[in-house]
């Protein structure tokens, strides 16, 4: 009798054990499934290869902006005109502008830019405007500013200048600044032709600067 007891005892371990290894092999076999298995079909590219779609994606040049390029009456130079805005080209003199107010410089990536054709009239002291002109020189209020390097798209290094007028100070002609105007001046020069891109705004307006020098970078003369 005290044998059969041990001997059952040693059928229960065997099945005990028999269960352990069936469990661990269970898992052992699960983890190969989700982990080492999985590992290895996503590092199976070779080194310094890239899969197809996402080569495309990151070898395409992407615009800075959507928008309509424009010649300037006399054909001296064009521009790059982002979607919403509205630019005047001016019949009197080569001069692309935003008119007397920046409020009409608002990127609508679904609207197709609107580009009139009038003759711009004086503008009668500070005004926030954006517009770009065939200058023979730089003023010499500018032109004794330092400058710093503005590199166009088609490579042209334009020099770029920047003023700002406190708030509260006398312009001695047109009253007082009610608040911090800036103005920004971009020159770019080519051995026929110069042309001046000016924004001008006050610092309450909520204007794109990075918007406007993509526009500027789009500047290019005709030669």
């Amino acid at each position: 009798m005290t044998y059969n007891r041990r001997e059952q005892g040693s059928v229960h371990i065997v099945i005990i054990i028999c269960l352990v290894l069936g469990l661990v092999t269970a898992l052992g076999w699960i983890y190969w499934q989700n982990f080492i298995l999985k590992e290895d079909k996503t590092s199976s590219v070779p080194v310094g290869k890239t899969d197809s779609n996402t080569n495309e994606e990151s070898s395409a040049v992407k615009p800075a902006y959507d928008g309509l390029r424009t010649t300037s009456k006399s054909g001296a130079f064009s521009i790059k005109i982002p979607n919403g805005w509205t630019m005047l080209n001016d019949t009197a003199t080569d001069y692309m502008t935003s008119g007397p107010s920046i409020d009409k410089l608002v990127y609508d990536a679904k609207m197709a830019p609107t580009i009139t054709t009038a003759e711009v009239g004086g503008w009668g002291g500070p005004a926030e405007t954006f517009m770009i002109r065939v200058s023979d020189n730089v003023s010499a209020d500018w032109g004794e500013l330092e400058s710093t390097k503005f590199t166009l798209d088609d490579g042209t290094v334009a020099e770029r200048f920047h003023t700002l007028t406190k708030k509260g100070t006398d312009s001695q002609v047109y009253g007082v600044y009610s608040d911090d105007y800036s103005q920004y001046q971009y020159v770019i020069k080519k051995p026929s032709t110069t042309v001046v891109a000016s924004f001008a705004s006050y610092a309450q307006t909520n204007f794109d600067l990075k918007l406007i020098e993509n526009v500027v970078s789009s500047i290019q003369i005709a030669t």
